[in-house]
């Protein structure tokens, strides 16, 4: 069956044909949809198209796109099973929105602050939540294009695990190695020029000598 537009209700919203109707109205509360629309909806998102994809026996796929009034958006895909969402995944290439628990963890809050102060911007990142579980990818960049990944893990309500991956630096030893063996390089080159180029010379004038008269 081919997507069917629904428009924002309850989270999830009312879909359209009677078709999917069934399948609709179970996901018009269903909580894990509408946590993620709660939270979207609580940073200034509202909910412009989606589609929902019937399969069999309450399975499915949707799909969703919530937006700012200034342009920035955030993508959803679902995967339904039994007439519950099961899984969702968020995206964004902007900052989007975290769960309270997170926005109001310590850590988190130091690990932001920090990249901050060093001239990183967030660019954008991904969430995928399940009924026990949120994960978190935060992308971050500097000008001058050096990257850093904020992973966030909530279980259950928890946060559990905030860690930070920063690029790093090339060492300055890498280069040095790197020009040490390209003049090793180029000097081996030189070397072989100028024995074969000796050879060369040396068979010239062998062929060029006169030989002696015999008595």
């Amino acid at each position: 069956t081919a997507g069917t537009p629904y428009n924002g209700c309850s989270g999830l919203g009312i879909f359209s044909f009677q078709e999917e109707q069934e399948l609709a109205e179970q996901l018009s509360d269903d909580p894990l949809m509408n946590q993620m629309a709660g939270n979207l909806n609580k940073a200034g998102y509202q909910q412009k198209s989606g589609t929902i994809n019937p399969a069999d026996n309450g399975n499915g796929s949707l799909s969703a796109r919530f937006e700012t009034e200034d342009g920035r958006t955030v993508d959803l895909e679902g995967r339904i099973t039994n007439g519950s969402v099961e899984q969702i995944t968020a995206g964004s290439n902007v900052s989007m929105p975290v769960p309270d628990s997170l926005a109001d963890d310590t850590r988190y809050q130091e690990t932001v602050t920090e990249l901050n102060r060093s001239g990183f911007r967030q660019n954008g990142g991904v969430q995928t939540l399940t009924r026990n579980e949120t994960r978190i990818e935060e992308q971050y960049q500097t000008p001058d294009g050096k990257n850093a990944t904020v992973s966030s893990v909530i279980r259950n309500g928890t946060v559990e695990e905030v860690t930070v991956h920063t690029e790093e630096e090339t060492p300055l030893t890498w280069y040095l190695g790197i020009i040490l063996l390209l003049i090793l390089i180029a000097l081996c080159i030189f070397a072989g020029y100028r024995y074969y180029h000796t050879l060369s010379q040396d068979d010239t004038e062998s062929e060029n000598q006169i030989p002696e008269p015999a008595d």
